[in-house]
């Protein structure tokens, strides 16, 4: 969801922990155990050697030298958003979650006051396991291409754009959703759709998120009514 990373804490935090041992006196005993552990190539110093050789700051361990906690955790961080942004087009079920997470930072749908189902939905479709034909689907290992809306005639995947933006079965909804959209951003209406999408999640979070509650309990109802 976009927070900072367990691995970049705490890798940040052995950093931090570093620059106070080698500030010792190699009389403390907290420095002796630092020292005999990097004597034989212990765990800790191979990980705070792969920490600083990862960051460019392989002189700092070689040196002994304090380093600069901020700048490795920054780097780190860099390094980890690159590979999460280069991971997600690698997992099918994230379709969705690619298109539109263009930064990695908490969204506003998790920051702001929504009720819990509100949230929990967003979520859902967010990341492509909103049971939807298109999620719903790969339990029975039905071809993505059968998967169709069978709530209108489009002969449509049922798909989040699909449910979004298309499907008539949620028009009276929709128009609702896109006058306040409209009166917003005028243009939105030429944008493509994961722009559509990612814009109204940044803009418009709480009437999408009402959007997304009240087409969701429409379609429970008339599925299993």
């Amino acid at each position: 969801m976009g927070w900072l990373p367990c691995e970049v804490r705490w890798k940040g935090a052995m950093v931090a922990l570093w620059n106070r041992i080698v500030s010792m006196s190699d009389d403390r005993i907290t420095k002796k155990v630092f020292n005999w552990d990097l004597r034989n190539e212990g765990p800790w110093s191979k990980n705070l050697y792969e920490i600083f050789r990862d960051s460019g700051h392989e002189y700092v361990f070689l040196n002994r030298i304090r380093g600069n906690t901020r700048l490795v955790k920054d780097l780190l961080f860099c390094q980890y958003t690159q590979n999460w942004s280069s991971e997600l087009w690698l997992k099918p079920k994230l379709r969705t979650y690619a298109l539109i997470k263009d930064t990695f930072s908490p969204e506003k749908y998790v920051t702001l006051p929504l009720t819990r189902s509100q949230r929990s939905l967003c979520a859902q479709l967010r990341a492509g396991i909103l049971p939807l034909c298109i999620e719903t689907g790969r339990y029975c290992a039905t071809p993505e291409e059968d998967r169709i809306c069978s709530l209108c005639d489009l002969h449509e995947i049922e798909n989040e754009f699909h449910f979004m933006f298309y499907c008539p079965f949620y028009d009276n909804l929709r128009n609702t959703l896109f006058d306040k959209m409209y009166r917003k951003r005028p243009d939105i209406i030429w944008e493509r759709d994961e722009t559509k999408l990612n814009w109204l999640f940044n803009e418009g979070v709480f009437e999408i998120a009402l959007y997304i509650k009240q087409a969701w309990e429409k379609r429970k109802r008339y599925i299993y009514s």
